[in-house]
């Protein structure tokens, strides 16, 4: 006799804010190409205080990469993710140490992450101090 099974598949869309969660995961596990797996092609990335305006996906990945050989330690702890329909507004801290001063930054970071089609198009990242 043979048996057969049928099942039915639904496709799971993850939500902007579990994309963005992603990002985060795969940085901490040092999975840059899961970093970026997200990114558009086109994706923009903003640091107005810096005047500081990156575009494409080839140019983002150069700063992540950047960021091994500035710092003996970087790290970025999310303190909280809020869903604002097409933006994620992320809220962290970045902590390291700068490989060339040995100096150690503390640093609250908000970002303003625009996705569309479940990729990240732009971020807009303000990297502030405490006062």
């Amino acid at each position: 006799m043979r048996r057969v099974i049928s099942i039915s598949r639904e496709v799971w869309e993850l939500s902007n804010v579990e994309l963005v969660k992603n990002v985060y995961y795969h940085y901490a596990d040092g999975n840059l190409s899961g970093v970026t797996s997200t990114f558009a092609p086109n994706i923009e990335w903003v640091r107005p205080e810096k005047n500081i305006n990156i575009h494409g996906k080839v140019n983002v990945t150069k700063v992540f990469k950047k960021l091994e050989e500035k710092f003996i330690f970087f790290e970025v702890i999310p303190k909280s993710f809020i869903d604002a329909g097409e933006h994620v507004i992320v809220f962290s801290r970045y902590y390291g140490v700068f490989a060339e001063s040995n100096q150690h930054i503390d640093v609250p970071v908000v970002q303003f992450i625009q996705m569309e089609n479940q990729r990240v198009v732009k971020v807009r990242e303000h990297i502030g101090s405490d006062r």
